[in-house]
């Protein structure tokens, strides 16, 4: 049995927040950790986590409850278009 070709890895150009009721879009490129660059951008001081339940039931973080906005965080490795 052969070994499937190693992939290269991908460089990580930041996040893209995504607003689940909205789908309001905020580019996140900057240095620092998503959720501080998501509350600068919104102009808050907090959020609180957001968790959805995987197939076998285990609560996963996936992204954060701001400014009454659902915000879902996703990690980026390939940009096209524009970032705000």
């Amino acid at each position: 049995m052969t070994k499937p070709a190693q992939t290269k890895a991908k460089m990580k150009l930041g996040y893209l927040a995504i607003d689940e009721r909205t789908g309001e879009r905020l580019a996140l490129t900057g240095a620092e950790h998503p959720r501080k660059q998501l509350l600068t951008k919104l102009g808050r001081k907090h959020a609180e986590k957001m968790y959805c339940d995987t197939t076998s039931g285990d609560p996963k973080h996936i992204g954060y409850i701001a400014n009454g906005q659902w915000f879902r965080i996703y990690e980026v490795h390939d940009w096209q278009g524009t970032s705000d």
